[in-house]
């Protein structure tokens, strides 16, 4: 439903597969980002906040609810959250990337450039995940991610769009990245 626009009735999907099993992660998760795509923000930290209590043990709830932190301004959850998705998982690129946000933010350029590494190792780029078979518009964004999160899911639908993203990072955090050009096939 959600790929094909349905987003109410995707939501209303969501809702009632959690009256059935409150606790199912992934319905868990794919309602949070629905909500969050939908800019219901205070919805997706809750949906969010219930996948980390019923799955302590699973980065990406930790990180999908450090992110909504992020933007809602409370730091200290935001970098507890990311620290606790790389216990979990240490290559956990979603958490290095909200860390570099923050120490950038707070003016710690080495521990930025260190996470900044850590979550773009092939470069400064970063391709939507799971795009469906089908043809796609590709669609290349320039962003600073010191600006924090564009909020471009809901005109770039993923089930037309491939959305690929290049991060122009700040100078004291660019020292170290290397942008190597892939050849095309």
């Amino acid at each position: 439903m959600e790929t094909n626009g349905d987003t109410d009735g995707a939501q209303r999907a969501y809702v009632g597969l959690l009256a059935e099993d409150p606790k199912h992660f992934l319905t868990l998760m794919s309602l949070g980002r629905l909500l969050a795509v939908r800019q219901n923000i205070r919805a997706a930290r809750t949906v969010f906040a219930q996948a980390v209590a019923a799955h302590p043990q699973e980065a990406a709830a930790h990180a999908a609810l450090a992110s909504l932190l992020v933007d809602a301004g409370d730091r200290a959850g935001a970098r507890a959250a990311f620290e606790r998705a790389l216990a979990i998982e240490p290559e956990h690129r979603e958490a290095h990337r909200g860390l570099a946000i923050l120490a950038e933010r707070e003016g710690d350029h080495v521990r930025a450039q260190r996470h900044w590494r850590a979550g773009f190792p092939d470069g400064r780029l970063a391709t939507t995940p799971g795009t469906p078979p089908g043809p796609h518009v590709r669609v290349l964004l320039v962003a600073s991610a010191i600006g924090g999160n564009i909020p471009l899911a809901h005109v770039l639908d993923p089930a037309y769009f491939t959305l690929t993203t290049l991060i122009a990072v700040m100078p004291s955090c660019a020292a170290g990245l290397q942008f190597t050009p892939r050849s095309s096939r």
